[in-house]
């Protein structure tokens, strides 16, 4: 799911946000939390959760 598609769901989900510039808000996180290899991964322009590409991975060697 790309940034924009994730602020989409977030808010139609109820999530509400006074910043300036919520798209920047969101992805610098999600940045920062890739780096840090803990819960999400991007992948291919993508945002997801890292659980899901070890899956997807390990699918791929069976």
């Amino acid at each position: 799911m790309n940034t924009r598609s994730l602020i989409r769901v977030m808010q139609e989900m109820g999530f509400q946000s006074q910043a300036h510039n919520l798209y920047t808000n969101v992805f610098g996180t999600l940045n920062r939390e890739v780096e840090r290899k803990d819960v999400f991964t991007k992948k291919g322009g993508k945002w997801g959760l890292r659980e899901w590409l070890d899956e997807e991975e390990s699918e791929e060697m069976s």
